[in-house]
Parts: structure tokens; sequence; C-alpha cells
């Protein structure tokens, strides 16, 4: 469903959709896990170690501020760009 997420449509379909589930067992899905050559962690990293390093010192220089609000989010991303930038 345009926009809307994954979870979203399958766990409240808006009509006149069709449910499509498949049940899948738990030892299949564990299979198939086991096969996933790296750790959720790792898949899921958006950036290289030294970039982290980076933007964490960044984040800090910058007070920590806290990320509650994602209407800040913006915010944060440009203070923290206008260091890294003449880091670079």
């Amino acid at each position: 469903m345009s926009g809307s997420t994954p979870r979203h449509a399958f766990t409240v379909p808006a009509k006149p959709a069709e449910d499509c589930q498949i049940i899948v067992d738990q030892v299949v899905i564990d299979a198939l896990w086991e096969q996933i050559p790296v750790s959720q962690e790792d898949s899921l990293c958006w950036v290289d170690d030294s970039f982290e390093v980076v933007a964490r010192n960044v984040y800090e220089a910058i007070g920590t501020p806290s990320l509650d609000n994602l209407l800040l989010g913006w915010k944060v991303f440009a203070s923290m760009a206008q260091i890294i930038n003449v880091l670079a």
C-alpha cells in the first residue's frame, strides 16, 4: 500500500484488500535466520566504524540533544553536518 509500512499493510489492510497471509512454521523461520551471514546489528548498520566514531563525537560536542522529538531531528542533523563538513 502506498504511504504505508509493510507491517501496517499486513496487520491493518485497507478494504478491499485481500488477506494473503501465509503461515510459516517457526522452525523454518529459524533455519532461514541461521543462513544470514551477518549479525542483525551489522546488517542494520548504515555507516562504517570510522564515521560512527566521528558522528558520535560530534553528537556529544553539540551537547547530546534529545532525539525524543522527531521534529527536531533535522535540526540536530544540520548542526552535526556543519561540524563534520569542517572536519572533512
